[in-house]
């Protein structure tokens, strides 16, 4: 869903430094909301096969050498899994939409593996990324979703 114009190519760009996809901002979420607003199955449709891709595809579900990194969404990649998981990513906003919309339990889930997820980040792995305003933006927020939806203090 996201691409870049190249003045250079004047071609657009869909893969590598021009063409990150993932989870680079929330597409996803404006999805959901232009859908609450017309009620178009057209959009229900993109924002249920999207997010489903998100949680599925583009989150760590397992890490095999930092297991601290399941329930964060890849970033930057050519491919899906193609850098490492990080709190500056994993935005999780178009999950929540579509649990709200549906009650989908897979969607609960893959929420509190994200929260579980942010609970864990370590934060001084690599300060020039963790300690980004988006990185604590997006945990803060993960973290008030997970509390919403699971009503758990931990």
């Amino acid at each position: 869903m996201l691409v870049a114009w190249d003045d250079d190519a004047q071609d657009w760009r869909f893969r590598g430094r021009w063409g990150w996809c993932n989870s680079e901002w929330d597409p996803r979420h404006g999805v959901w909301i232009q859908y609450m607003l017309t009620g178009d199955p057209r959009y229900f449709a993109l924002g249920e096969a999207s997010s489903r891709h998100s949680m599925d595809v583009d989150t760590c579900h397992e890490h095999p050498f930092r297991p601290y990194m399941a329930g964060g969404c890849f970033r930057h990649g050519v491919d899906h899994f193609g850098d490492e998981p990080c709190a500056s990513h994993t935005f999780i906003d178009n999950w929540v939409d579509y649990y709200y919309l549906t009650g989908d339990g897979r969607t609960r889930d893959v929420i509190k593996e994200a929260g579980d997820f942010f609970l864990r980040y370590h934060w001084s792995e690599n300060p020039a990324y963790s300690l980004s305003l988006r990185s604590i933006g997006n945990t803060l927020r993960g973290l008030l979703y997970l509390f919403e939806i699971t009503g758990e203090t931990r």
